[in-house]
């Protein structure tokens, strides 16, 4: 799992996204960096700051990535990495968010303690793709 932490994007210089996004950016068609730019870089962080409201992006746990090996999947290994950073997200009083665009991956989130927040069609140049939201408040004590 990989997780960036409560106000860490904010704190990363504009000169040092610009470094860190240039290989996406450099890869991409005109078409895609189009698209970028002008709707994904919008339409998704306005999503899921309403789906994850009252709380604030800026302020919760953003959940990046959660891989398990397909033949070690069901075995309990995403709770197990989960629930140290969940131990410690509650005992701060905040809440950890993700999202997900496929659809097989609800169940799973939900499984782990999620609650689904919002789910949308984002329209690309290329196809129409789900984008579902999830949050993960505090455990009460």
């Amino acid at each position: 799992m990989m997780w960036t932490p409560p106000g860490a994007t904010t704190k990363i210089s504009k000169e040092e996204r610009a470094k860190i996004q240039e290989p996406l950016l450099d890869a991409l068609s005109p078409e895609g960096l189009e698209y970028y730019k002008n709707t994904y870089t919008h339409e998704f962080p306005t999503f899921v700051t309403k789906c994850i409201a009252p709380a604030a992006l800026a302020d919760v746990w953003w959940l990046r990535t959660a891989m398990v090996r397909a033949d070690k999947q069901r075995q309990g290994i995403a709770r197990a990495l989960l629930e140290p950073v969940r131990q410690k997200v509650s005992s701060l009083g905040q809440n950890i968010a993700c999202s997900t665009t496929r659809a097989r991956n609800v169940a799973v989130y939900e499984g782990l303690g999620f609650e689904s927040r919002g789910m949308r069609e984002m329209v690309s140049p290329w196809h129409t793709w789900p984008l579902y939201v999830f949050l993960l408040p505090p455990q009460n004590s």
